[in-house]
């Protein structure tokens, strides 16, 4: 979130970052829309605007909803552990088709699934478990993907819910914090084929998904993280184009899914 609203207050400057973070290692067509990002700033802060960025205090604010109920871990424990997208590491894409990025590395070479560890099987439990702990960690993240446990965004797969719910189970009892992540890139398509949070109507479905994992695995699983990086999937998928919707200076759009992410 924090990046976002710098991006958003200042993108003169994240785009003459960006450019020496990239090189010439990025693509020359993204090169030329991260310039393009930075000269004509007016965009972004029309974005800004449309989200309610407070350019003074450097925060989004939500004003339409209510934050009154969170807080802090008294404890304050310090986690450290890995984190991993599912959907990335799988080895048995069953649901690959139903989400956007399924359909995408079917068509590109090189971004094949199950390049990682499963974190859904026994084996790849017990490896990501082993690892943790002999690097001194002390917490796994791992994403519910949305389309798998629900590939329609209606009816849920409780044959694969149930096997979040055991990933969940054996982490904690390896000693172990699980920590639940919503939404890590891979999105299910709608009937158009298109990202399910292009339309507002789908936030719905999105919310129903999280009180479903919620319930699930609540037992077992006290932190949940909504999104992954919810600035990088609207900008790669709609102003840079390197995401699998492949809109290049989309700025509207952009706006548009910014604004239904921040939304649920």
């Amino acid at each position: 979130m924090d990046s976002l609203a710098n991006t958003l207050k200042n993108p003169l400057h994240w785009s003459i970052s960006k450019l020496i973070e990239e090189g010439d290692d990025h693509c020359l067509i993204s090169q030329v829309f991260i310039a393009v990002i930075g000269i004509s700033s007016v965009p972004l802060w029309i974005i800004g605007d449309f989200l309610g960025v407070d350019r003074e205090n450097d925060q989004v604010t939500l004003s339409n909803r209510d934050i009154e109920n969170l807080s802090l871990d008294p404890e304050k424990t310090e986690y450290r552990g890995f984190s991993l997208s599912t959907f990335q590491n799988t080895s048995d894409p069953h649901f690959a088709r139903s989400s956007d990025w399924g359909n995408y590395v079917e068509g590109h070479q090189g971004l094949g699934l199950g390049q990682g560890v499963d974190i859904l099987t026994p084996e790849g439990r017990e490896i990501i478990c082993n690892d943790t702990i002999a690097a001194g960690g002390n917490i796994v993240r791992f994403s519910v993907e949305w389309a798998d446990v629900s590939p329609n965004m209606s009816v849920v797969n409780q044959e694969a819910l149930a096997r979040y719910v055991e990933t969940a189970r054996y982490i904690r009892n390896r000693g172990l914090t699980p920590m639940v992540t919503l939404h890590h890139f891979a999105t299910p398509l709608d009937e158009d084929g298109n990202n399910a949070f292009e339309n507002s109507e789908n936030i719905e479905l999105f919310v129903h998904f999280s009180e479903v994992v919620y319930d699930a695995l609540k037992d077992d699983v006290h932190h949940f993280m909504t999104f992954n990086e919810p600035g990088v999937h609207s900008v790669m998928n709609y102003i840079l184009g390197d995401f699998p919707a492949g809109n290049v200076g989309n700025f509207w759009k952009h706006a548009a899914v910014m604004k239904n992410l921040l939304s649920t």
